[in-house]
């Protein structure tokens, strides 16, 4: 046997701990059942993996296989099942799962050179015209603070004799920019340090790289992984940076960057697995063969093609696809806003501009600002917020061919909502950096909820099922986006905002924060200036999609929870509740019911005057007589606004009795 492809629990489980003792490093067991990890999963899900749908992540499935055999084997209800690869005995022996082609040997150690070169059609005369003699060499470089760089690196070089390449893997501080002239491949693996710097070895030669000799990469092909964390506002800046300065100085770009936060390992073996490919398709001589990617491809799997038999290609071995990412040019007409400072002007800018479908709005105002308009000024950091054709977008997220067909169109780029303009597409996020302070963000467990881990720290844990609801309900790119696309914040200077409040609700929901912590967080939100109640419309978040909506969803989970914890008492609560009892009790509608309800004793005291004209009907406001009898100058008429009739009243019984259930 020669390792795992994947492993999955059939139904049945009752929870023993046999498979989490033999092998505790893929398996855990819970009250309900027993689980796959999604450590060792390529779609890094945490669950029972029944329908056998991932694979185990790179080596792992030879490094434990034993174990996972020992835990099948010792499962006394034989739920656990198993795949194999290069399996040189019967694989059906013993493991049920998916059928695989008889007498194929899938070996995850074969070398280049021990297969004959054919497609992943069988077609035994694709890639035939591609040489591996000459230039094999690829240059392998990594910027890196605490290794993780690094390690990437070293693994891409262990691969790259799969792809028939000669790797050497040096760090930034180890060369000199002059030494990249000549290189025909480059592949680049860079972290981000604090607010977008490079790595401390890097830094010399970034330096170098904008200083007075820099070199001409016209010849060179590379591809850039950035690594980052999402944390910061300049997230995998300096991947970006060195994206940018590679295909500036001439370099061809042939695989676009990929940019991972802190948890990278599947983003960077999917990176991996196509930028090893591509530049092994660089013959000798310097030329990109695209024909030869597949093949390549194909090769390092080390599958074979006897006849009559099709074995799946890398990518499907290693559970997963790489899709396509390119898409072709297009004219985009970009307007826009341009806002300078110094001489209090305001206006736009039209540019017509070609570029590639794929590219991003961020690419096109980047490209925009380095060849045709150098005092453009753009957010820089990893998620730019813009609003682009009416919808605040994280502009690096936005592809050109979702905005643009390919007959061309129009694109309309504005700063932020909601915050003040600095220049052109600048806005100052102070308010948000404010509202975060404000909303207390840090973390207050409870006494005695923490365990002893094996180096005697105590830790606050909490179960798999909360810790994945907590992340889906406050997990955001960027809080500024959430912020922009609320119709309150740029009218409400103490309004907190609706990002802010999704937070504090996700935070409210771990089951390890203190009692103190959680009724601070109530009160907070329930605050009427600053909490959830302030938020005129929470449906105008919803209309920009994405992270926007799922923030009004737990907007409105925070609505509910604190409405239901003071019973429905104060303004917000009293309008609620006195339409509920109204409407479901007598299936009468009375306004000026409601209205005097919301007031108080007081409100109606003080107004008392609007309060009879409303009682009696003259008015709908409550303003004066006059301006109610302009209304018989146009057309039609005021609604009877006291004891007006609800239409299927047994519907709103219903619908009232189910949400009165369900809070």
């Amino acid at each position: 046997m020669t390792g795992i492809l994947k492993v999955w629990i059939e139904e049945g489980c009752i929870t023993c701990d046999a498979c989490q003792d033999a092998c505790p490093e893929v398996f855990e067991v819970t009250d309900d059942s027993c689980f796959i990890k999604g450590d060792v999963r390529m779609d890094g899900r945490f669950d029972e993996n029944r329908d056998a749908g991932s694979h185990l992540k790179g080596s792992l499935g030879a490094e434990l296989s034993d174990f996972i055999v020992d835990a099948a084997e010792g499962c006394p209800v034989e739920v656990i099942k198993y795949d194999l690869i290069g399996s040189s005995t019967d694989s059906s022996e013993g493991v049920e799962g998916p059928e695989t082609d008889v007498g194929t040997e899938i070996s995850a150690d074969a070398e280049i050179s021990d297969v004959p070169p054919a497609s992943p059609e069988g077609d035994s005369d694709a890639g035939m015209d591609f040489s591996m003699d000459g230039d094999r060499a690829l240059l392998i470089l990594f910027g890196s603070q605490s290794g993780n760089a690094e390690g990437v690196c070293a693994k891409m070089g262990k691969l790259a004799s799969k792809y028939g390449l000669d790797a050497t893997v040096k760090g930034m501080d180890e060369i000199q920019i002059s030494d990249l002239e000549g290189q025909k491949r480059v592949l680049v693996v860079c972290s981000t340090w604090g607010e977008g710097d490079m790595p401390d070895n890097a830094e010399d030669l970034w330096k170098a790289a904008n200083g007075v000799s820099i070199p001409n990469l016209s010849g060179t092909y590379f591809s850039v992984l950035a690594l980052g964390d999402s944390d910061y506002e300049y997230f995998c800046q300096s991947g970006i940076d060195w994206d940018g300065w590679f295909e500036k100085q001439g370099a061809l770009r042939l695989v676009p960057r990929v940019d991972c936060d802190v948890d990278y390992d599947s983003l960077a073996d999917a990176w991996m697995l196509d930028a090893l490919p591509h530049v092994g398709a660089v013959d000798g001589s310097g030329v990109f063969q695209i024909d030869a990617v597949e093949v390549l491809k194909f090769k390092a799997s080390g599958g074979k093609t006897p006849t009559g038999v099709e074995v799946e290609a890398v990518g499907a071995l290693q559970g997963f696809v790489i899709p396509e990412m390119s898409s072709a040019s297009r004219l985009a007409l970009f307007t826009i806003h341009r806002y300078d400072p110094k001489a209090t002007s305001v206006g736009t800018d039209e540019i017509e501009l070609e570029i590639a479908g794929h590219m991003t709005v961020y690419d096109a105002l980047n490209q925009i600002r380095n060849w045709h308009d150098g005092s453009l000024a753009i957010p820089l950091g990893s998620n730019p917020v813009l609003e682009v054709n009416g919808r605040v977008v994280l502009a690096n997220h936005v592809r050109i061919d979702s905005l643009v067909p390919e007959a061309g169109g129009s694109i309309r780029v504005d700063p932020a909502p909601g915050f003040p303009v600095i220049r052109d597409l600048i806005s100052d996020l102070t308010s948000l950096r404010k509202a975060w302070a404000k909303s207390e963000p840090w973390f207050n467990a409870e006494t005695g909820q923490s365990q002893s881990t094996e180096s005697k720290a105590r830790v606050s844990r909490q179960s798999p099922i909360c810790a994945r609801q907590q992340y889906e309900a406050g997990s955001s790119r960027s809080r500024a986006l959430v912020h922009a696309a609320s119709d309150t914040v740029p009218y409400a200077p103490n309004l907190l905002g609706p990002s802010i409040h999704a937070h504090m609700w996700a935070k409210f929901n771990d089951e390890r924060l203190s009692r103190s912590q959680r009724e601070r967080i109530v009160a907070r939100l329930a605050d009427p200036v600053e909490g959830v109640f302030a938020e005129c419309d929470l449906h105008a978040l919803r209309r920009h999609g994405g992270e926007a909506a799922r923030a009004s969803d737990a907007n409105l989970k925070a609505r509910r929870h604190i409405l239901h914890l003071s019973k429905f008492s104060g303004r917000s609560g009293l309008h609620v509740k006195t339409f509920a009892k109204t409407v479901k009790g007598s299936g009468l509608l009375n306004e000026t019911f409601l209205a005097a309800r919301t007031l108080g004793p007081l409100g109606m005291l003080g107004n008392l005057k609007a309060t009879m004209r409303m009682a009696t009907g003259f008015t709908r406001t409550g303003g004066p007589l006059a301006r109610d009898l302009q209304g018989y100058l146009a057309p039609g008429k005021l609604p009877k606004i006291i004891n007006r009739r609800i239409d299927g009243h047994h519907e709103v019984v219903a619908l009232y009795t189910e949400l009165e259930r369900r809070l």
